[in-house]
C-alpha cells in the first residue's frame, strides 16, 4: 500500500486506506488542511478517470471513505491527524450532500 497518493484500483476500501494513510502522512508533514482539499480532488478525478460518468459508483467509494474515516481511531502523535481527519469528513459530507 502507498502512502501517498492514489493508484487505480478497483477495491473501494484500498481507495480509502489510501487516502487515510495520506491524511496520516499529512499530519506527521505539516498538518495542512489544503493539503487535505488537494488530496481530497485527485481521490475524485481518480475515480471519475476510473469509472467514468458513473455518479451511483462514484458516490460509493466516497460512501467508503466516509466509513474509513469515521472507523480511524489510530492516534499519531499530536492532535493533527484528528483535525485533518474532521476536515476530510467535512468534505466528504459536503460532497455527499451536494452531489
Amino acid at each position: 500500500m502507498h502512502a501517498v497518493g492514489f493508484g487505480v484500483k478497483m477495491a473501494a476500501v484500498t481507495k480509502a486506506e489510501e487516502f487515510v494513510n495520506t491524511l496520516h502522512v499529512i499530519a506527521a508533514a505539516s498538518g495542512n488542511t489544503a493539503a487535505v482539499d488537494q488530496v481530497f480532488q485527485r481521490f475524485l478525478l481518480e475515480l471519475k478517470q476510473q469509472l467514468g460518468a458513473d455518479p451511483q459508483r462514484i458516490r460509493r467509494f466516497v460512501e467508503d471513505l466516509q466509513i474509513a474515516l469515521a472507523a480511524e481511531t489510530t492516534p499519531p502523535p499530536g492532535a493533527r491527524f484528528a483535525a485533518l481527519r474532521n476536515h476530510a469528513r467535512v468534505l466528504v459530507e459536503a460532497w455527499l450532500r451536494d452531489s
